[in-house]
């Protein structure tokens, strides 16, 4: 691990888009807390609009204004390929830091063998309540995470491969030594950043997951992603592209049952994508089938993203029914 190109301390990034409340409540939550080294936070500014300059970040923040900007990925990397201090911590504007990060931080950041520290976080609605996510915390069940504190794990590369998500996106603090080397996340990952950087980072390192006590709000607000179309016709064909190309980097991780669990994932997907009308989430699954294919050196089925799929009767169906599931 190289850690002499980087800087001493941690740096935060808050990615913003141009919401001035939500950033103001992001930046005041990180305030207090405290990470017990030198901390560098800086607001990375990619607005939906061109414009040339923002007006609301405080003067006090160091602040990268991307004119003209990109999608969220493109945002991601750019950040990704900046990185200066030992550790980084990227997170959001809708998101806000609990002082039990920075506790967990202080305990173990010393130790060499962890690389990545992150935990539990917990999901407010706009009136500031409680959401629970049975299948969230199902994830974390599975993976023996909840009620879990203290301790290194190294396993947890494979449980992310067959449960998916486990630790919050803006909420992972993280060896830039060990996190420079997922940069440039392939576009075609898209919604699935958060899964692509954990299996990444968990491969041959230690993570430390709070389980007991929540190290992060994520609050829901009127433009959240997982309602939209986007999210609900391309989430799983990028989850399963994520899976796809992991097996291209770690060939060895196929075995039976994983090909079987691709094979219904690639179909489910392109059901989804073509139901969306996401004609290039159809492209990226056959591309990336192929290229696992090839990778693993045997015969995998993946034929769902080969084989033409006529389902024009059923897509206003599908999409109902995908619509009243995410919102049950």
């Amino acid at each position: 691990m190289d850690l002499a190109k980087f800087l001493k301390g941690l740096e935060i990034i808050v990615m913003s888009r141009e919401r001035p409340q939500e950033l103001q409540r992001a930046l005041d939550a990180l305030e207090v807390v405290d990470f017990g080294t030198t901390t560098y936070i800086r607001v990375s500014e990619n607005p939906p609009t061109t414009v040339s300059s923002i007006k609301h970040i405080p003067e006090k923040y160091e602040h990268t204004l991307r004119k003209p900007g990109g999608n969220s990925i493109w945002h991601l990397n750019e950040i990704l390929g900046e990185l200066k201090y030992e550790w980084t911590l990227i997170t959001h504007d809708d998101d806000e830091i609990l002082p039990k990060l920075g506790e967990v931080f202080r305990e173990h950041s010393s130790n060499s063998k962890v690389s990545l520290i992150t935990g539990l976080s917990r999901i407010l609605d706009m009136s500031g309540k409680e959401i629970r996510n049975a299948r969230y915390e199902q994830r974390l069940t599975k993976a023996g995470l909840n009620d879990y504190s203290g301790k290194v794990r190294f396993d947890l590369a494979a449980l992310l491969f067959d449960l998916g998500s486990l630790f919050p996106a803006s909420a992972m603090i993280i060896r830039s030594a060990v996190l420079s080397k997922v940069y440039p996340i392939p576009k075609e990952i898209d919604l699935a950043q958060d899964l692509s950087i954990s299996m990444s980072v968990t491969e041959s390192n230690g993570v430390i997951f709070e389980g007991m006590t929540p190290i992060m709000n994520y609050h829901l607000h009127d433009s959240n992603s997982v309602y939209s179309d986007s999210a609900l016709g391309g989430l799983k064909a990028d989850l399963t592209v994520t899976r796809l190309n992991h097996l291209v980097r770690y060939p060895s991780m196929l075995n039976r049952v994983r090909k079987r669990k691709l094979t219904r994932d690639i179909l489910i997907s392109k059901i989804l994508a073509i139901s969306f009308s996401m004609k290039d989430k159809q492209a990226n699954l056959r591309i990336f089938s192929e290229e696992a294919r090839q990778a693993c050196g045997r015969e995998i089925s993946y034929w769902p993203a080969r084989v033409p799929l006529f389902i024009g009767p059923i897509k206003r169906v599908v999409r109902w029914l995908v619509r009243i599931r995410v919102r049950a």
